[in-house]
């Protein structure tokens, strides 16, 4: 499997802040050009992410969750900026959610009297990512809505592999 560090050539390289940016009037029709040269730009980047990942980027259903996650994680879907944001990184990023979604996938089991509510609680008594089970019960509706979790539950098997990949790559 591949290395997270090892995102090159067009998953390295970030998109040019010139594509992005509004076309003035005076453009006309280039700003329409720009605009399907970054629709391109952003299809051949999920393409590669996909064969990043040893998948066949037609068989991907959830292209769209394909193009979220890299948006989240990979330099190559991130806007080339003179300047990087700053501030302290999320605790509750797509990782963790999947992380937090298994694990009460986990204790639920096969026991399918388990409430919700009480599969939770058995995480809070856990210590479950050192946090109370009221604050676990706050983020596992977030984590159903996660795109990560979202291709780790389609139907669709070439969905499951790019996401369990791509998990265990970012772990």
């Amino acid at each position: 499997m591949p290395s997270r560090r090892g995102y090159g050539g067009v998953l390295g390289a970030p998109i040019p802040k010139g594509l992005v940016t509004k076309p003035t009037i005076a453009e006309g029709d280039v700003g329409s050009e720009r605009k399907w040269k970054f629709v391109g730009l952003v299809l051949e980047k999920s393409d590669a992410l996909c064969r990043h990942y040893n998948c066949d980027p037609g068989s991907i259903k959830n292209r769209h969750l394909v193009i979220e996650l890299g948006k989240r994680f990979v330099p190559g879907f991130q806007i080339d900026a003179t300047r990087s944001r700053g501030g302290r990184p999320k605790r509750w990023d797509d990782i963790a959610l999947a992380m937090l979604w298994l694990y009460y996938l986990e204790m639920r089991g096969t026991n399918v009297r388990l409430t919700e509510r009480a599969a939770l609680v058995n995480m809070g008594k856990r210590k479950f990512f050192g946090v109370k089970t009221s604050r676990l019960k706050d983020k596992l509706p977030k984590a159903k809505k996660s795109p990560l979790v979202q291709m780790l539950m389609s139907p669709n098997p070439e969905d499951q592999k790019f996401a369990w990949n791509f998990l265990g790559d970012h772990l």
